[in-house]
């Protein structure tokens, strides 16, 4: 139960409520399965390098765009089911305060991808290839180092989880 020395007895649903931890072996596991979307953020990071040979294969950028949308709401969807836990007992807050914030960077990394899947298809309805070719990457960029970012964290934060569980590097 987390109950500090000056806090008065709560019962565990009150003590817990509010935080969030990690389950570190599904988490590692949702993680290493997903070859797929990997793969697919490794070809638009190679097709986004190359924003001139872009404007001949618009739709193809989109469609990829929009594999990846999907992809990432099974990736998050899968690890806010199984690789965190709500309420967890006995578990360090700075674990706790960490875990809440990354699995709520899910939102907004979704939300990310999804406006540049918008803004991509609009822009490719308008005719404005050019346009396209020349944000999108940007964008895109920016959206992969955010991810690039968040990725790293939860892997720290399993091997921390792991690590403070089997009672590691105390």
């Amino acid at each position: 139960m987390l109950i500090s020395q000056s806090t008065p007895a709560k019962s565990q649903a009150e003590t817990a409520k509010g935080h969030v931890t990690v389950n570190a072996a599904f988490l590692q596991e949702i993680k290493e399965v997903n070859a797929e979307l990997w793969d697919c953020v490794a070809k638009l990071r190679q097709r986004c390098s190359a924003p001139i040979a872009i404007s001949a294969k618009c739709q193809t950028l989109i469609g990829e765009l929009e594999q990846l949308r999907d992809l990432l709401a099974l990736q998050f969807s899968l690890e806010e089911a199984y690789g965190y836990f709500d309420s967890p007992a006995n578990v360090q807050p700075s674990l706790c305060r960490r875990a809440e914030v990354l699995r709520q960077e899910h939102t907004s990394l979704y939300c990310e991808i999804v406006d540049i899947c918008e803004e991509a298809d609009s822009l490719f309805r308008a005719g404005k290839r050019a346009v396209l070719t020349t944000l999108v990457p940007v964008r895109f960029d920016k959206f992969f180092q955010l991810l690039e970012r968040h990725e790293r964290q939860e892997c720290e934060l399993i091997v921390e989880s792991a690590c403070t569980d089997l009672g590691v590097g105390d």
